[in-house]
């Protein structure tokens, strides 16, 4: 059994949990959607035509990027205030 198939398919997964920043992973998302949407014409002597064969995994390391950095409240290092803390001290 290859496990070449299981390490690229939860790769993204992973580098999302290790990356995750909201504006790195957003950075990664909107260069991989313009190299999904001109893949053809990017094909055609460019200097991004290497990124062409891998770029749907490219798309998915920024969506899951993007999306851990939301979890983690981590916009370029710096915490965001999305909510309210429930945490409190009691006297």
């Amino acid at each position: 059994m290859n496990p070449a198939i299981f390490a690229v398919v939860s790769f993204p997964f992973l580098f999302g949990v290790m990356f995750g920043d909201i504006m790195h992973g957003a950075i990664l998302l909107i260069f991989s959607l313009h190299i999904c949407w001109k893949a053809d014409s990017i094909k055609k002597d460019s200097y991004l035509a290497a990124f062409v064969y891998p770029r749907y995994l490219l798309l998915f390391m920024g969506i899951f990027s993007t999306y851990c950095g939301l979890i983690y409240n981590d916009f370029s290092s710096m915490p965001l205030m999305i909510s309210k803390s429930c945490w409190s001290i009691k006297d």
